[in-house]
């Protein structure tokens, strides 16, 4: 690249836009389209050299696969793991890489076919689709310079374009091998297993290695899905009836099961689907079509049918959401209603479907299911917050998973990396064994008690399972609790006897630990499916002007302030980005110990308060706010989400998505300051909390606590007893927002904390 002015720079990239858009959506062969896009870079660019080298996620090597300027016979022959070269390196960051005298760096790599010994300059950027790795764009000049941040941005913009390319063309290649080699005429048959791991969107994170259990997709659009031909009318009578009876038993050992594990507050989630099953009508409409001669499972398949299609037209989000009850309802009575397999559950098991819910979830041995992966489903299932809540593995979105995967057969669910391996190697059980030992060690422990650390750890639970978690881990509180997964779960509003009785059992779970109480972050994006959404506008950003917000709010307080007269409790108000919002939250509350007192109710009258800092004009305005309550909580992920200008849900962006950014910590540093100068402390949740990078940077900060999943305590203290601690941490944290670059963040933190 040679230097040109912005606005020269601007057209350029809009053009070079277009034209790679255009040659990947006419693209139908994926290394000719490369080789012409890296043609097209060398000449808009001005490079010397040009090149994409592709990642097998399997193998974890990355592959020369196009090339203009490099030997044209070393594509494909060029390779390499990702832990080595500049190249690996770009992959293993995920970020780019630019080096102005490349033979000098120290991941530097020299591939004598390719005849690169010429190049000095190197600046590579990783294609990414869905926040995986799929490939690095590379170019690469013969004298020593450096790139501009703007030709690092063009880059960029291109390797996102190419990074669709070839993730897309990869699934192609995959499934088109597949459908191939299936053999016609046998729907069962499972096709080839693609070399390459399914990928999927992470859920719950973990690692988890066993035998596949699998829950069938029914289509109940699809009449043709059943084919066992009709007994005499009574026996299908007698057989609809039983497998009714079946069903309904298996809904009550699931609420058992439920209610033991959960709570009994837990124990009515699948109240809806044992109406549906003791409904008359429902009854009478299998009744008569198996009275003219349908078999129990036509007659399943066509009720489920009318009822599916008929919720489906209704706009109503509540009576929509009814529709995972009707499916659950009808595939249980199928279930009981078709011949039995012998498949038994395995030591340990993954468990696989279509979209699995909490019913089929639970008709497994959970102590042994080591991880879930589904084709649909979302972060808020059902099945994904139990997943979250029990700590098991679980991945969502598997394209075409049951097409590989067989009852019975040997799966592993990286739900780190967001992959579903279904030839696990040696290597992998191995990885998975170690991972396994290392989660069952003990804390490091002084005197018999974990070893203390210099910053305290306390967790983010959602439910209440978690709390339990969080005293074997041996955390010092519970710094978020998440109130409003338990209305998630539940899809309605709790009234108020039902959280006093949650937030009782779990304070006195404790036993004297701290509990922070965050009220419902009321989003619509998060409650969608609630049936009292229906009625308004639901956002707790509007508190101050929407009364029903205010009443759902107050009801909320009431039963935290009854609640804490059993044990320490806080109260956390979320997305605080006003004064009008604080003021209200503060009035809700203050007419919630009224009301109490009114009523003659016993409550905790002394309830520390804090607010949540999740946007950066929040942050402005701590220092005005912080007298008016008793501690802050920094959200770090939408914090940094707004700080960057980022889309959470922008799987794309995910590099950018760091709590080492220079801003960032600035900002966060800023917050704290001015917390400790009133004599307030700060606490820390988010994934900048579970960061060890951004640990070790928070801690040099001043933060207070970190609240991380109950899972990751044990890690976090072990990471400190291995390290020798600066002596004065707020000198390092003062070097640090010194820092203008990512990199310099990291060396700072590589020089400061040392092994022991």
């Amino acid at each position: 690249m040679i230097e040109i002015p912005d606005t020269q720079q601007e057209t350029m990239l809009l053009l070079t836009l277009g034209e790679v858009s255009d040659l990947v959506s006419n693209s139908h062969d994926l290394d000719e389209t490369l080789n012409n896009i890296v043609r097209h870079i060398q000449t808009r660019f001005r490079t010397d050299v040009s090149s994409v080298y592709t990642l097998d996620t399997g193998a974890r090597e990355l592959t020369l696969r196009a090339t203009v300027g490099l030997a044209p016979d070393s594509v494909g022959r060029v390779k390499m793991p990702v832990t080595e070269g500049l190249v690996g390196l770009v992959a293993e960051r995920k970020a780019p890489v630019s080096v102005d005298d490349a033979s000098r760096h120290p991941r530097y790599r020299y591939f004598p076919e390719a005849g690169e010994e010429a190049y000095q300059s190197f600046l590579g950027v990783p294609l990414i689709q869905g926040g995986v790795v799929q490939g690095v764009l590379v170019v690469q000049h013969v004298e020593q310079r450096k790139y501009s941040a703007n030709e690092v941005r063009m880059l960029v913009a291109v390797a996102a374009q190419l990074g669709i390319l070839v993730a897309n063309s990869q699934l192609t290649q995959q499934l088109s091998e597949g459908v191939r080699r299936q053999a016609e005429g046998n729907a069962h048959e499972t096709p080839t297993i693609p070399a390459a791991p399914l990928k999927g969107v992470i859920a719950c994170p973990g690692y988890g290695i066993g035998r596949a259990i699998r829950f069938e997709a029914f289509d109940f659009a699809d009449p043709d899905i059943v084919t066992r031909s009709p007994g005499p009318a009574q026996e299908e009578r007698d057989l609809l009836f039983k497998a009714i009876a079946d069903g309904q038993a298996d809904l009550d050992r699931a609420s058992r099961h439920l209610a033991e594990l959960l709570g009994e507050e837990f124990g009515a989630l699948l109240q809806a689907q044992r109406l549906m099953l003791e409904d008359s009508s429902v009854q009478r409409d299998l009744v008569r079509l198996v009275d003219n001669g349908a078999s129990v499972e036509r007659a399943v398949v066509s009720v489920a049918h009318q009822y599916l299609k008929a919720f489906q037209k209704l706009e109503n989000p509540f009576f929509y959401e009814r529709i995972y009850d009707i499916k659950d309802v009808f595939r249980r009575i199928l279930n009981h209603a078709l011949p039995k397999s012998d498949e038994k559950q395995s030591d340990d098991a993954i468990v696989v479907g279509h979209e699995v819910s909490l019913l089929e979830l639970f008709s497994c041995d959970l102590s042994r299911v080591r991880g879930i992966a589904v084709e649909k489903g979302g972060m808020h299932s059902h099945v994904a917050i139990l997943a979250r809540s029990l700590g098991i593995p679980m991945l969502t979105q598997v394209d075409r998973l049951l097409s590989y995967v067989r009852a019975g057969a040997e799966i592993l669910v990286d739900a780190e990396m967001g992959l579903v391996y279904l030839s696990p190697t040696d290597a992998h059980r191995d990885l998975a064994r170690q991972l396994a030992e290392q989660r069952s060690l003990p804390a490091p422990e002084s005197n018999g008690e974990p070893v203390p650390t210099p910053i305290r750890l306390e967790t983010t639970v959602n439910l209440f399972p978690e709390v339990k978690r969080s005293i074997e881990c041996g955390a010092e509180a519970v710094g978020l609790y998440r109130s409003e997964f338990l209305e998630l779960a539940r899809r309605s509003f709790l009234t108020e006897e039902e959280q006093y009785e949650v937030y009782r059992k779990m304070i006195g779970e404790l036993n004297g630990r701290p509990m922070t109480i965050r009220t419902l972050d009321l989003r619509s994006e998060k409650l969608y499916g609630i049936a009292d959404l229906t009625r308004e506008c639901w956002e707790w950003r509007l508190v101050d002007q929407l009364p029903h917000v205010q009443d759902v709010v107050r009801t909320q307080l009431r039963a935290i302030l009854r609640a804490g007269k059993g044990g320490p409790v806080r109260i956390l108000f979320p997305m605080i980005t006003t004064q009008r919002q604080l003021n209200r939250a503060l009035i809700l509350l203050d007419e919630a110990r009224e009301s109490l007192r009114e009523e003659g109710v016993a409550f905790a009258e002394e309830v520390p308060v804090g607010i949540m800092i999740e946007v950066a004009a929040a942050a402005l305005m701590a220092e005005a706010w912080i007298p008016r309550i008793d501690f802050l909580s920094i959200g770090s992920n939408d914090l940094l989400h707004s700080l960057l200008g980022i889309d959470r849900s922008d799987d794309g962006l995910v590099d950018l998505k760091t709590p080492l950014e220079p801003g960032y910590l600035r900002l966060v540093w800023r917050v704290i300051g001015h917390a400790h100068a009133a004599g307030k402390p700060v606490t820390i949740c988010g994934e900048a909390a579970s960061d060890l990078d951004g640990i070790l940077a928070l801690y040099s900060l001043g933060a207070d606590a970190l609240s991380l999943p109950p899972g990751h305590v044990q890690q976090v203290r072990t990471m400190f007893a291995s390290l020798q601690l600066p002596s004065e941490p707020r000198q390092v944290g003062q070097r640090l927002v010194e820092a203008n670059d990512i990199a310099d963040v990291k060396a700072i933190l590589s020089e400061e904390f040392r092994s022991m």
